[in-house]
């Protein structure tokens, strides 16, 4: 009702201001106000990706794709109607009637761009799927995207429209709109479809995520059963609610990308999380004339964080999303999409969008699509590389090549003692916060550190065995993973430490600190405690983990009254067998300390 409400009033009085001024003088702003938008629509991604490759701060990376949308439509109206006004100083008389009607008209249609780019620029930015009461797209019952609500007057699609139609027209270029975003009005609100309407992260930085590879399932000479592509008898709906069974004659096939996300991609809780509704296909027809957009009907991931075992899983109800499994770097995971059959004129993959991330899959030096490193001719075939993992073989996993040249050896028989530099424990090292003052540290209702950062002077900590209900003295360890603590200051009481970032070997090596387990998955640091004489700095951030020794504290040999403790969250069940800093080995664990115990 709001956004109906706000569209209502703007054409409203956009209309009414325009029809009072005469027609020429509408006509004149109208023409400024289409030129703006074709400005803003076409420096609309380069700004967008210029400017997610400079920023940080996630809420404003939140409201890079909208504002990179709105601001330069604000500004090319401004500068082109101020020039217009400069250029034309006398206005054409036009009788009464003209003046009404074609200042009317031309007011109408400012009015529906205007207000059109606000309502997609409002689609693009962080918030609930129905802000303002208007949700352009939903998930039906089975697990599909579909269009839900329209605005009374839905001046996004009458916008999005025409330009993407004089794109190929008009307006014409080497690349069209139309070619790469056939469906502009919806896609801001796709990115924005969230768990139980709880928001997550809108859109991800370019180096969030990277792109592996492609393959097929089902397009040989043979075609595959709808409902073996599918692999249940659920519905699957295009983007409109039709039965995608009923259309092409049931003719299918599965395009699929495997892609890797990165530390930005995290979640706060420290899972990527991915709906149907984050990813995107955009195809293009052999003869270059239309596109088509999908959503991914299900994706292959890591099933458990001990195991590098893939696990299928379809996006086959309501609301439901998909998270990383552990708490390893990098996971790895793949997305297919239902693709019709067509002999004639077949669709060609043109580029897969990731969380906002686009990837362009066509060759540039053959102008082909790029070539796919597995095609299976049946669904059993796939599944059955999915279930030997032999699927992830042809591309390249999160697995560095580490150099293990300088590693030294830590026994881990005993890591009990108040000096060992790794334990196994989610309780803060040394220190106890005071609930009443805790700053910018969230905790949950059991006084577990949940996020945060915030620097304490020692006189404000509480000591060991005061009030219990005023004690902050753990971190929380996460679905499936437990809290490994590493001591990287430079000193152990009067010895060396074999873990220092000031080591022989760590002080050359260049990257992020990283636990790696027996299976080669490497977990980065999310935190740490570090301690000088006079104050406490505490830091832990799941969803942002530390991805480079010099964004922690630093260091100095002449101190001797700093402490710095790393802190990691690693999958439950497996074993840790090494420290590294980068992919040079500091510390090699023998025997490797097994996390077979929860923590609570």
């Amino acid at each position: 009702m709001m956004m109906n409400l706000l569209v209502i009033a703007m054409i409203g009085a956009i209309g009414y201001i325009w029809a009072s001024r005469g027609f020429f003088s509408a006509l004149l702003h109208f023409a400024c106000v289409l030129a703006s938008g074709a400005i803003a629509l076409s420096v609309w991604e380069p700004l967008a990706y210029m400017a997610l490759g400079q920023v940080d701060t996630q809420w404003i990376i939140d409201m890079i794709w909208g504002a990179s949308l709105l601001v330069p439509f604000v500004l090319c109206t401004a500068i082109l109607t101020s020039g217009m006004n400069a250029l034309v100083r006398a206005n054409a008389q036009c009788d009464g009637i003209t003046n009404i009607i074609g200042g009317g008209v031309c007011g109408l249609g400012t009015a529906i761009i205007t207000s059109g780019i606000l309502v997609m620029s409002l689609g693009m930015v962080r918030s609930r799927p129905d802000f303002l009461d208007y949700q352009a797209v939903a998930y039906d019952g089975q697990g599909s995207v579909v269009q839900a609500d329209s605005l009374w007057v839905p001046v996004d699609k009458l916008t999005a429209g025409a330009y993407l139609m004089m794109s190929e027209g008009t307006l014409a270029s080497g690349e069209p709109l139309a070619k790469w975003r056939p469906r502009l009005a919806l896609d801001g609100h796709l990115l924005r479809l969230g768990p139980n309407d709880n928001t997550l992260k809108y859109t991800l930085r370019p180096k969030d995520v990277g792109f592996l590879g492609r393959y097929l399932v089902g397009n040989g000479q043979q075609p595959v059963p709808f409902r073996d592509l599918v692999g249940d008898g659920k519905k699957v709906l295009d983007i409109a609610g039709d039965d995608l069974s009923r259309q092409n004659n049931g003719q299918y096939y599965l395009e699929g990308f495997v892609v890797q996300f990165k530390a930005g991609a995290r979640e706060k809780n420290g899972q990527v999380v991915i709906g149907a509704g984050h990813i995107q296909l955009v195809l293009r027809s052999a003869d270059d004339s239309e596109s088509l957009a999908l959503q991914p009907l299900a994706m292959f991931s890591q099933a458990k964080g001990e195991s590098l075992q893939m696990g299928r899983w379809r996006f086959d109800g309501k609301d439901v999303f998909l998270a990383s499994a552990g708490g390893a770097a990098d996971p790895v995971m793949g997305f297919e999409f239902m693709v019709p059959r067509r002999s004639a004129n077949p669709w060609q993959p043109v580029a897969l969008y990731i969380r906002g991330v686009r990837f362009e899959l066509t060759d540039p030096y053959t102008e082909q699509p790029i070539k796919p490193f597995a095609e299976y001719g049946s669904a059993s075939e796939y599944t059955l590389a999915i279930d030997s993992n032999t699927i992830v073989d042809e591309v390249t996993r999160a697995v560095a090549s580490m150099s293990r040249e300088e590693a030294g050896r830590f026994n881990t028989t005993n890591i009990t003692g108040l000096n060992s530099p790794l334990k196994v424990t989610n309780i803060l090292p040394g220190v106890v916060l005071n609930k009443g003052d805790i700053r910018s540290i969230d905790i949950d209702d059991q006084n577990r550190i949940v996020g945060g950062k915030s620097r304490f002077e020692r006189k404000n900590l509480l000591a060991r065995g005061s009030e219990r209900s005023l004690e902050v003295r753990s971190f929380l360890p996460g679905p499936n993973t437990v809290i490994v603590q590493v001591d990287v200051s430079p000193k152990l009481g009067n010895d060396d430490n074999p873990f220092s970032l000031l080591g022989p070997v760590s002080d050359e090596a260049t990257g992020a600190p990283v636990l790696i387990d027996n299976l080669n998955q490497r977990y980065e640091a999310i935190g740490y405690v570090y301690e000088e004489q006079n104050a406490v700095e505490v830091a832990f951030a799941p969803g942002s983990p530390i991805t480079d020794k010099n964004q922690l504290p630093s260091l100095s040999r002449a101190r001797t009254d700093q402490k710095l403790t790393l802190i990691f969250r690693v999958s439950l069940n497996v074993s840790v067998t090494g420290y590294a800093i980068g992919t040079k080995v500091v510390q090699e664990l023998t025997p490797p300390k097994k996390l077979d115990q929860a923590q609570r």
